[in-house]
């Protein structure tokens, strides 16, 4: 009769806490926030030093293993039971993180998409204010030049720019009235945006509340089970009947 002991093997999960924010100032799209933590999940193979049983002795740097009695093979089911629970479950949150991830990270891409295309909307929008008010400005000062003209030729030029500068004013009065439907279609895309956002944050909190009760679980396998003696024949046939490789 061989006897063996569990080693612990932790394999770590990232985990990303985000916190939904405070609506911005229209047209800028809430933020979500990316904070840094990090969880313990998952607990390694029951793989440890083998030795015949007649000169196997307990691991001599640990003391709790020391005083520890062999397992039977009911408690090494239980611990391999329990370990394989929270090895799916810890695979199960990593895919979740990375799909989070991938999510957190399409978000920022729209984001600052929207971002730089609020920017050029309000350029565009500066610069047809600042267009129309010269404009303006232009048209009431060729108002009594144009009536206290003095000659034909004077009254024909003065008359030329005030037609420019009218058809000047319809453009912008079309370029403003385009301007305003994609306002409005880039108040829509913050809308959506803002929506996307609340959802990745609600989202990361169902995946990082699942972080700190893994864990425990983790810490609680490695007190009952970690480091443990147990016989390799009972190990071999658990193994085969529970079907781990």
């Amino acid at each position: 009769m061989k006897l063996c002991a569990f080693s612990v093997v932790l394999v770590c999960l990232g985990s990303f806490y985000c916190a939904a924010s405070a609506v911005a100032q229209s047209p800028s799209a809430r933020e979500p926030h990316r904070s840094q933590a990090a969880a313990k999940a998952g607990a390694g193979t029951p793989a440890g030093t083998k030795a015949k049983a007649q000169t196997a002795q307990p691991l001599a740097d640990d003391p709790a293993a020391r005083a520890d009695r062999i397992m039977s093979k009911e408690e090494l089911r239980a611990c391999l039971l329990e370990k394989l629970d929270n090895d799916r479950d810890a695979q199960t949150l990593r895919a979740d993180q990375q799909a989070f991830a991938r999510d957190f990270d399409a978000v920022r891409a729209e984001q600052a998409d929207v971002a730089g295309q609020g920017e050029a909307i309000r350029a565009r929008s500066q610069g047809l204010r600042s267009e129309y008010a010269t404009v303006n400005a232009r048209l009431a000062e060729l108002q009594p030049l144009l009536a206290g003209a003095k000659s034909d030729e004077d009254k024909a030029r003065y008359e030329q720019e005030r037609q420019e500068l009218l058809a000047r004013r319809r453009q912008n009065d079309n370029a403003r009235e385009q301007l305003g439907q994609a306002q409005r279609e880039h108040a829509a895309r913050v809308d959506a945006l803002n929506v996307r956002i609340d959802a990745i944050n609600a989202k990361s909190r169902t995946v990082n509340d699942r972080v700190e009760p893994l864990q425990a679980r983790v810490e609680a396998w490695k007190a009952k089970c970690g480091n443990r003696r147990y016989r390799e024949e009972d190990e071999i046939a658990l193994r085969k009947e529970l079907g781990i490789r």
